[in-house]
């Protein structure tokens, strides 16, 4: 029947219980990805087992970081492909999409360059953005940088989500997992040197959570990037709390918009716009 729900149930590699993040999905086929980083309570290794005091979650180098590849409707586990990534340890997966007429996947997502120092020593982590591309025909993965900055917790048009996209708006991390600002990449530049072509720092003192992208769908043109890019920004120096919107299109991600805000709202990892319509809908 058109529309109906239908679940499966899969089961992931025989590994103690790794970092196992569901990355978005292309049109036809869903991606996975196995990280080093993992409960140190359950680690099989004595070596990495959490210690009293320690953090939870621990990064066993002696793993391969793989990204497993399924089809949106397969039955069961076994039409997973495993790609082994070496040294690629993702976090928080942007976008991904197909191309190639289906052979290859495309995907953009921080690597986290010091994994080891996960939710321990997080002023110590660099995120390198990357483009990865898998090639499902002759089985190859390349690894493409994006930018040199400490970028993560990026955010994209939500209309371009399983589908090739150009831009992604991070934080910038100074030094994570405070955001001292945010950087709107290009991915059509992939493989001609860094990829930022705006960025808008808070300055001395003043750090945001993750950002947020809203399509300009009253005044906008239709464009990828027509829109604005949001977030809270805290202070530290003088205690002011602000609502801040930005041009997503300028070249400096101009403020356009400012909001002062009478309490503080606490830094966070990740961020939710909620459209009038949205809330509306919640009462009906």
């Amino acid at each position: 029947m058109e529309g109906a729900l239908v679940t499966s149930n899969f089961s992931m590699p025989d590994l103690y219980p790794a970092k196992a993040n569901a990355a978005h999905a292309a049109r036809s086929r869903r991606l996975s990805y196995i990280s080093p980083a993992a409960s140190s309570a359950a680690a099989p290794n004595p070596s990495y087992r959490r210690r009293k005091g320690t953090s939870p979650v621990g990064a066993d180098p002696g793993m391969v970081p793989r990204l497993g590849v399924i089809p949106k409707y397969a039955a069961d586990e076994s039409e997973m492909r495993w790609f082994e990534v070496p040294g690629f340890n993702m976090m928080h997966s942007v976008n991904a999409w197909e191309e190639a007429g289906g052979d290859e996947i495309v995907m953009v997502a921080p690597n986290i360059l010091s994994i080891e120092h996960t939710l321990e020593r997080m002023e110590l982590i660099h995120a390198s953005v990357e483009l990865v591309r898998i090639n499902l025909r002759t089985g190859n993965v390349t690894r493409t940088p994006l930018a040199a900055a400490n970028l993560d917790f990026g955010v994209i048009n939500p209309s371009c989500l399983g589908r090739r996209n150009r831009y992604g708006y991070f934080g910038v991390g100074d030094p994570m997992p405070k955001i001292g600002g945010v950087a709107k990449l290009d991915f059509d530049r992939a493989g001609h040197g860094d990829c930022t072509v705006a960025r808008r720092d808070f300055g001395p003192g003043c750090f945001a959570g993750e950002p947020f992208f809203v399509p300009d769908d009253v005044e906008g043109n239709g464009d990828e990037d027509d829109g604005y890019v949001v977030c809270y920004v805290h202070d530290e120096g003088t205690g002011d709390n602000r609502f801040v919107v930005m041009d997503a299109q300028s070249p400096d991600l101009d403020i356009v918009a400012e909001v002062q805000l009478p309490s503080r709202v606490p830094y966070g990892f990740h961020g939710l716009f909620v459209t009038q319509a949205e809330l509306r809908s919640q009462h009906q």
